[in-house]
């Protein structure tokens, strides 16, 4: 019987993931460390529409929306997004809400930088990145990142990028190149015989040179990338990593990950209403459908969360940390376009594991809609304004870790930390 490629890659890939990289491994404790799902809204949102309910401020609100309140979290009860109102009423015990955090620009790709690593500066792993590289617990996929922006330095090798179309599945089989329309010409048994031998050949004199400096890095990074790659093809019968369109479908394939043991970190991106994106210039009534949409994607999470079991748990919920986030908010007046323009301050939804929840933390002043400086302890007013590194430090320290080795200057928001 003729085996093909695939299948043999995938038996071989079996019998090396088994012998050299375990999926699931709890601590000593018997614990796991916490994962993290973020949910990322590119774009720029406009918190007024459903998380913030600054009324009486200087913001235009919704058109009939009114403040809704529960478990301690206050939020925009829109007529426009039900799904929020049914989302904080099920589930504001595990929720906290973070407002008025700064990115200090309102332009997308500074935002983005800022938003994510805390600098403006390349060469900084952002914050799931980080979260990744810090794991201690054996990881196929580190950081899957299904979709969304990514800022990689020194820890580049936890991440692994899917793509928006699912790419990586394809490139992993080489499906491409053998459903391509036009005929590929292979070399004889006996080129690819002698290419194999050479190319061995060459890897091991660069081995054996590459014993220190960017060389052995190289060398390292290309061992752990074809080790991982082996490691996905044996999962490849039951886990479509090509799945899912909506981002109902694509949170759960990243919960898929987060259950399986094959990443402790994983990031979707949701455009928003029909993909036209959050960045609603003209037409801001557009956040309503984006609201929507998302909350009702993240009542599904819930559920899901709590119907998986988790790697040492009872169920996959008390293991996640969720973060919804966007890179910017938007400003507090509509323009002649009834839309809203770029604003540098924007909130941070959290909840599930770790998180303290029953609590809204900052705020918009009503005059000059500027982030309101908070205490960091308790949650309430304070002297420190929100920035994007504090966010950084709450997510490390939600994640087990000493934020101030990463950020000293930066403390969490230890209120919102059980």
């Amino acid at each position: 019987m003729r085996v093909s490629r695939r299948r043999l890659v995938q038996g071989l890939g079996a019998a090396l993931a088994a012998a050299a990289l375990p999926l699931r491994r709890a601590r000593g404790d018997g614990s796991v460390e916490r994962k993290f799902l973020f949910i990322f809204c590119p774009g720029g949102w406009d918190p007024a529409w459903a998380l913030a309910p600054v009324f009486g401020s200087v913001a235009t609100m919704p058109d009939g929306a009114v403040l809704g309140s529960v478990g301690g979290i206050d939020f925009v009860d829109n007529p426009a997004s039900p799904a929020v109102k049914a989302f904080f009423t099920a589930n504001a015990a595990q929720s906290a809400l973070l407002h008025g955090v700064e990115a200090r620009s309102v332009a997308h790709d500074v935002c983005l930088r800022l938003i994510l690593t805390g600098s403006n500066l390349p060469g900084r792993d952002d914050w799931p990145l980080l979260l990744a590289a810090l794991g201690t617990q054996p990881r196929i996929m580190p950081y899957v990142n299904l979709s969304g922006p990514v800022y990689a330095g020194p820890n580049v090798d936890a991440l692994v990028r899917v793509g928006q179309s699912g790419q990586l599945a394809s490139l992993l089989d080489g499906s491409p190149t053998l459903g391509a329309d036009a005929p590929v010409g292979l070399p004889s048994a006996a080129s690819t015989t002698a290419v194999d031998a050479a190319l061995a050949r060459r890897l091991v004199r660069l081995q054996s040179a590459a014993s220190a400096g960017r060389a052995a890095t190289v060398a390292a990074s290309a061992a752990l990338a074809e080790e991982r790659r082996i490691a996905l093809l044996a999962q490849a019968e039951d886990l479509d990593l090509a799945g899912g369109d909506t981002l109902a479908e694509r949170a759960e394939l990243a919960l898929e990950c987060l259950q399986r043991g094959l990443s402790r970190v994983a990031m979707v991106e949701y455009y928003g209403h029909r993909g036209l994106t959050w960045d609603t210039h003209g037409a801001n009534t557009n956040q309503g459908g984006s609201y929507e949409e998302l909350f009702t994607a993240l009542s599904g999470v819930v559920a899901s969360l709590e119907a998986r079991p988790g790697e040492a748990s009872a169920t996959l919920a008390e293991e996640v940390c969720v973060v919804v986030m966007s890179e910017m908010g938007r400003f507090p007046t509509l323009n002649s376009r009834q839309g809203k323009e770029h604003w540098t301050y924007t909130s941070t939804l959290l909840f599930g594991a770790g998180v303290r929840g029953g609590r809204s933390v900052g705020g918009y002043d009503a005059e000059t809609y500027l982030g309101a400086p908070v205490d960091l302890d308790e949650g309430g007013p304070g002297d420190t304004p929100l920035t994007p590194g504090h966010l950084g430090a709450t997510l490390l320290t939600l994640g087990g870790h000493d934020s101030a080795e990463q950020l000293p200057d930066e403390p969490p928001i230890r209120a919102v930390v059980t």
